[in-house]
């Protein structure tokens, strides 16, 4: 029967090496092959030795023997360990959020990703931490107000950290706080989230200047409202979004018109 471990064969020490008992696995299996080679083995016989690991070994030996096809069919029909898994536990239920008194929940839908670094050290956030910002879009945030067509062009030539732009045109801007996630490396990063109305959205989608003006009002607002300074030199992977996005909570409003239309021209393509 090949290689033994004292006076047990090299298959049934392994045995031991499992959550089984070996004793009871034994007995098992001398009983099966015992019927399997319609013989009778001694130590079927209640005589004492049962509860010996090597006599137990060396009656199955004796059994299969006898019909050695019968091994392979005996250990292919032995069960798993019961603690024997590769499968991670389930994550762990998540509560369910509820919104905060006299908010309204709303669900961002994926729009795009700027991929930056923080470019300082910020709490427990390191100087380098690679951040994800999912730029997102909603009906139920409120649009911009009305102002004439020149006032929103003056607002992106104006620096974004002016409440929104100049000349009186602001754009409303829900901010998730920060989660963790971790990179297609594997290693650690944090991921916000800035939702505005689908009408700027669709704007932005049509003009890169103004794009490029909302893309740095949401960095300039995820600075203000989380005190980390964001990297400029952004890039935009190709993706809708960083992970699931999750609920916002905004103040009951009153919807507002689109936003004003840019005059048909050619636009250059910013960076």
């Amino acid at each position: 029967m090949g290689s033994t471990t004292g006076d047990v064969p090299a298959w049934a020490a392994h045995l031991a090496g499992t959550d089984f008992d070996q004793k009871d696995v034994l007995r098992a299996l001398l009983a099966s092959a015992s019927s399997k080679s319609n013989s009778k083995s001694d130590s079927q016989n209640n005589n004492g030795d049962d509860d010996d690991p090597a006599a137990l070994a060396a009656a199955l030996e004796a059994a299969i023997a006898q019909n050695p096809s019968s091994l392979t069919a005996l250990l292919d029909s032995l069960p798993a360990p019961a603690t024997s898994t590769t499968t991670a536990p389930p994550p762990p239920p998540q509560t369910p959020q509820t919104a905060p008194p006299g908010m309204t929940p709303i669900t961002p839908h994926p729009w795009h990703v700027l991929k930056t670094r923080l470019k300082t050290t910020c709490a427990d956030w390191p100087a380098g931490l690679k951040v994800f910002v999912n730029l997102c879009r909603s009906p139920d945030v409120p649009p911009p107000p009305i102002v004439a067509p020149k006032d929103v062009w003056a607002a992106i030539g104006n620096d974004a950290s002016d409440s929104g732009g100049g000349g009186g045109y602001k754009v409303p801007l829900s901010l998730s706080g920060p989660r963790s996630d971790r990179d297609k490396e594997g290693r650690v990063c944090l991921v916000f989230e800035a939702c505005v109305n689908d009408a700027p959205a669709r704007l932005a989608d049509e003009d890169d200047d103004y794009r490029f003006f909302l893309q740095q009002l949401c960095l300039e607002f995820l600075e203000e409202k989380h005190g980390v300074e964001l990297d400029r030199n952004y890039t935009t992977p190709k993706m809708k979004a960083k992970g699931p996005l999750s609920t916002h909570y905004i103040p009951p409003t009153t919807s507002s018109p689109n936003p004003p239309q840019r005059k048909s021209q050619s636009s250059s393509s910013s960076a």
